[in-house]
Formats: C-alpha cells, sequence, structure tokens
C-alpha cells in the first residue's frame, strides 16, 4: 500500500529545539515541492505572553520564483503555534516587511 502526501510530510514533535522547528519548516516545503530552501537568523522573539522565536526562510517555487519568508513560532505546552508570511523575493517581501513586523510584535496567543 503506498503512503499518502500526508504520511510523508515531517510531523511536528513537542520535544523539539527551535532549530529543529525551522529545520521542520524547510523540509516540510521541500516535501511540498519547493527547491533550494534556507533557513537563517534564527533568534528568540516574543510571541504574546509566550517566549518563542523567529526565523527567516528562503525558497524556489517549482516555476522558479525566488521567494523569502519569516517565521514567528512559540511552543506552549505541547503544540506548535506559529505565524507565517511568504512573498516573492522580488519587491513584495520588502515592501510588506514593516508591516509583517508590526503584525508579528502585536500577535497574542488565545487566552493570553
Amino acid at each position: 500500500m503506498a503512503q499518502s502526501d500526508s504520511d510523508q510530510m515531517p510531523k511536528y514533535d513537542s520535544s523539539m529545539l527551535p532549530d529543529d522547528v525551522a529545520e521542520l519548516f524547510a523540509r516540510t516545503l521541500g516535501s511540498a515541492g519547493y527547491d533550494r530552501v534556507k533557513t537563517s537568523s534564527l533568534t528568540p522573539h516574543s510571541f504574546g505572553a509566550e517566549t518563542g522565536f523567529a526565523f527567516d526562510l528562503s525558497f524556489t517555487t517549482p516555476d522558479g520564483l525566488e521567494m523569502k519568508g519569516k517565521v514567528l513560532a512559540s511552543q506552549p505546552g505541547k503544540k506548535l503555534d506559529a505565524i507565517l508570511f511568504f512573498a516573492p523575493n522580488e519587491y513584495y517581501f520588502d515592501h510588506y516587511a514593516d508591516s509583517v513586523g508590526k503584525l508579528f510584535a502585536s500577535a497574542r496567543l488565545d487566552g493570553h
């Protein structure tokens, strides 16, 4: 019996460290068909009242479009909460970077 696509996708584990979570996002994008996926700039970042982390992503779509992204994540309890922003590297990512930064700074987890 063949595995479904969801069986082949990387899975989150509550014991993962922030660098493991960044790698999880990279592997997930790679499994979804994106190329040259890289993570960088992993740093601590508040996520509402929680201590979280942020990191940058870069990747290329199957059609060759270069993309950049930013991820804000936290691991309260045994779950993973994340906000992702991806946009084409040319113009759009930098154009919206300030607005996304403000959104990330104002993010709150439900119940906090």
